[in-house]
Parts: structure tokens; sequence; C-alpha cells
């Protein structure tokens, strides 16, 4: 897996702002449980440990 990033200029911003772009390419002998490892490791590095829908979540269930 291949994480890259480029800026991009959306139509309602004034500016460009970066985004990552990920390239997925099954090279040989990964097997499909490496590439979703990888592909979640990365995730999880981008959002951290928590998003805000599980923060929220959590906050409702538990009253934390």
């Amino acid at each position: 897996m291949v994480l890259c990033t480029r800026r991009v200029k959306l139509v309602y911003l004034e500016y460009e702002i970066v985004c990552p772009t990920f390239g997925l390419r099954k090279l040989g002998g990964k097997s499909d449980e490496v590439i979703v490892s990888e592909l979640e490791f990365a995730a999880l590095v981008l959002l951290g440990p928590w998003n805000k829908k599980e923060y929220d979540s959590c906050i409702a269930v538990c009253g934390c």
C-alpha cells in the first residue's frame, strides 16, 4: 500500500488543502489479510484511536 498526499482545490474553499491518497496494489507475496491490516493501520494513523462518532457513542452509552 502506498500513502501519498496531494494538494486539492475545492470549489467552496479559497485555498488548496492537502489530501491523503491511497494507492492500493496487490503485490506478489502479500495476502489479503496483510493488505487489510496495512490499510487499517494507515487509517488508524490518520484518524487516531477514536473518531468523532465513536467518541459520541461512548458518551451517550457510558455517560463518560
